[in-house]
């Protein structure tokens, strides 16, 4: 099995007084910074690193006459992400696999944190967004509207959450299928065109008590009804070569947490005991939603799955899954076959907030998920980006001596 690689956030590495106050690298507005662009180059350029994830502050900016976050230039965001993608080159020449660009592609509420950008008038009631997108597919315009406001003048509207389309589904299933999909659509068409080729969404999740806005329903059929058609929205779309599902086994099983009553794995430890059938209750929604993407004629290999930082204590009282070998193979007899997984990001307060645990499970991590290991925020910030790749010294000796024969030196050309 191929070993995970990390996935890390583009910027320069920093303290907490240049970064905002969940992220470990700071971009700066201007994408021509000599040390951006060499830390860019050494970082990205490395074989231990396999994608980038873009967050909100590589796209948007903080507008103080406003009082607000405001999407930067579309040629901005471009820019940020071609700035990662021109290390590819160079990757592909010495035996590399090239750079994915990533993006949390939720809608809202978590999309109100990362990029969005409103046509004029847009409406700021999610069931009325909903009922916006169901009339243009209806009559026909949706594919004026994603071409000419979607494409042409690059707006990114605010979409209902994942919650609304659920509520709507209970009382019209085929409309909220059809809304869905078009909001897949509209992902997919805005960021292709940015120059992400891969999306970390739909959350697969039955009522994770966390975050029950991000998920579609606590109702199984309902879920993958919905996850399903928006995931074949976002993959027709050009640029788009892979979803990933989110968060295996699934985070809608009950977390206890005694009087704390905490279920979010960003800030503390989580763990279930509930039992193995269970688990596999939700586990079987992302089988069930990749059996169904793939029976409509999607390639296999466009679908990855995230996997969380829950204990599952039935399958292994110590370790998150993220970290379990029991777990994680538990999850590849229950999933088909050759799905790569992907780590949610280690710098979780569930992963660990020991300093030496985090080590060794990163190690474990590493080993288990051939698509990758998150490794992006600072709930608990246990590594920086350099430090994180200076663990496999061999890999890091190889890759300066790699840097040397080519007569480039790193951040050089």
């Amino acid at each position: 099995m191929t070993r995970g690689r990390f996935i890390l956030t583009p910027g320069v590495e920093c303290d907490e007084d240049n970064t905002t106050k969940h992220y470990s690298v700071f971009a700066t507005q201007n994408t021509n910074s000599p040390d951006e662009a060499k830390e860019t180059k050494e970082i990205f350029s490395d074989p231990q690193v396999c994608g980038a994830l873009f967050l909100q502050h590589h796209m948007m900016s903080y507008c103080t006459h406003a009082r607000k976050h405001i999407a930067l230039p579309r040629e901005d965001i471009i820019r940020n992400i071609q700035s990662v993608q021109a290390v590819n080159a160079f990757r592909v020449n010495n035996g590399h696999t090239p750079i994915f660009c990533a993006f949390d592609a939720e809608p809202a509420p978590v999309q109100a944190r990362r990029y969005v950008h409103n046509p004029p008038e847009w409406p700021i009631d999610p069931f009325e967004q909903a009922e916006y997108l169901y009339q243009q597919v209806q009559s026909g315009a949706f594919s004026k509207f994603i071409e000419d406001v979607i494409g042409q003048k690059g707006y990114y509207p605010m979409l209902p959450s994942n919650q609304t389309l659920g509520l709507i589904a209970e009382k019209d299933v085929h409309k909220a299928l059809i809304i869905a999909q078009a909001v897949g659509s509209i992902t997919g068409r805005v960021m292709g065109a940015l120059g992400i080729n891969m999306l970390f969404a739909p959350v697969c999740d039955l009522g994770a008590q966390a975050f029950p806005e991000r998920c579609y329903s606590k109702d199984k059929q309902i879920t993958i009804g919905l996850a399903t058609a928006w995931c074949k929205g976002a993959l027709d779309q050009e640029g788009i070569d892979k979803i990933c599902l989110k968060h295996a086994p699934g985070h809608g099983v009950e977390i206890n947490r005694g009087s704390t009553n905490n279920q979010d794995t960003h800030n503390t430890e989580c763990y279930t005991h509930e039992p193995v059938e269970s688990i596999g209750k939700h586990l079987s929604v992302f089988r069930e939603i990749i059996d169904q993407i793939t029976e409509s004629g999607y390639d296999p290999k466009a679908i990855t799955v995230m996997t969380n930082h829950i204990i599952y204590t039935a399958i292994d009282a110590l370790d998150p899954v993220s970290s379990s070998s029991q777990v994680i193979q538990y999850l590849k007899e229950n999933l088909p076959d050759g799905i790569d997984l992907i780590a949610d990001c280690i710098n979780m307060a569930s992963f660990s907030k020991d300093r030496n645990l985090f080590v060794e499970r990163l190690k474990q991590c590493r080993d288990l998920h051939s698509g990758g290991v998150i490794a992006t925020t600072h709930y608990v910030k246990q590594m920086g980006r350099r430090e994180l790749l200076s663990l496999d010294k061999d890999h890091a000796t190889t890759h300066q001596e790699l840097f040397c024969s080519n007569g480039i030196e790193y951040g050089k050309s």
